[in-house]
Formats: structure tokens, sequence, C-alpha cells
């Protein structure tokens, strides 16, 4: 075998096995589009385990709605919160909601509205209900720890 041929099988190898999280998360959207679960979840887990934040919220969405894999809450929280610390704005809104009902996690509103509060701040309208409504039920004090939580907040890399 010519070594030209050996080189250029041995590049296309190489060159399939070292895509980044972006690449491994945008083959993991089309696999989820075209209703591979399977290969999604692969795709969306190994992106997320390298920091894409978009990729994790969409495993934890995988795990909540039971595509692809059983059905797990805390899962599908541990993933939330993943994203959510990397500052996906989405992330931050279902875990907020995972800590204001106590799906895959204690309940915890204080957590929740500092959840609510961040992604708000990162440009998730939908987030402000959310706020609103848990914030309701808490106390002055509550709604100042929450915001000294939010103020103190840097996303994790």
């Amino acid at each position: 075998m010519p070594i030209i041929l050996i080189l250029a099988i041995f590049l296309a190898m190489a060159g399939a096995s070292v895509a980044g999280p972006a690449e491994d998360a945008l083959a993991a959207k089309a696999a989820y589009a075209r209703g591979d679960f399977a290969a999604a979840v692969k795709l969306y887990r190994r992106a997320a385990d390298q920091g894409h934040a978009d990729a994790a919220n969409s495993l934890a969405i995988m795990y909540f709605r039971g595509n692809g894999v059983p059905y797990d809450d805390t899962e599908a929280a541990r993933w939330f919160l993943r994203a959510a610390e990397l500052g996906d704005a989405n992330a931050q809104r279902n875990i907020g909601n995972a800590y204001r009902f106590g799906q895959g996690m204690p309940k915890n509103e204080v957590l929740a509205l500092m959840w609510f509060n961040l992604a708000i701040a990162h440009g998730n309208k939908r987030a402000a209900e959310d706020r609103d409504a848990v914030a309701r039920d808490l106390t002055a004090a509550q709604i100042a720890e929450a915001q000294k939580l939010t103020d103190a907040w840097k996303p994790k890399r």
C-alpha cells in the first residue's frame, strides 16, 4: 500500500476523532432531530463533559423527558446545574425550576430565585414569570439573600 494512501487514511481517522465539543453538540442536535436519541445522548454527553453548556442543558432535557435515556430528574438536575454554572441562561431557568419544585434536588426557593435572576440577566425573558411567582412566597430577608447570592455569582469554566 503506498505510503500516501496510508497517511491519508491515518489523517482521516485522526480528524474524525478530534471533533471538539461544538462539533459534537451540533452532531448531537442533528441526531436528535432525526430521532437517533442514543447517538444524541452520547454526543451531548461528550460535549458536555468538555464544558459545552448548551450540550449539558440539552442532555439534561433528554433525562427530564426520558428521550433516549430513562427519565431521571436527579440526573437532569445535575446536568442543568452544570450548564447553569457555565452561564447558560436556559439552564439557569431550568435549574431554578428544579429548585423551585424540588425536582431532582431538594426544594430551595432562595436558590430558585437566584437562578431565575441570573437567567433573566443572561437574556432568558421567560424566567421573569418564574421569578415573580417564587418571590411572592418569600420573605424580604429571603429575597435579599437570593439577591446577595446573585450578585456574588461567577460562572465556572
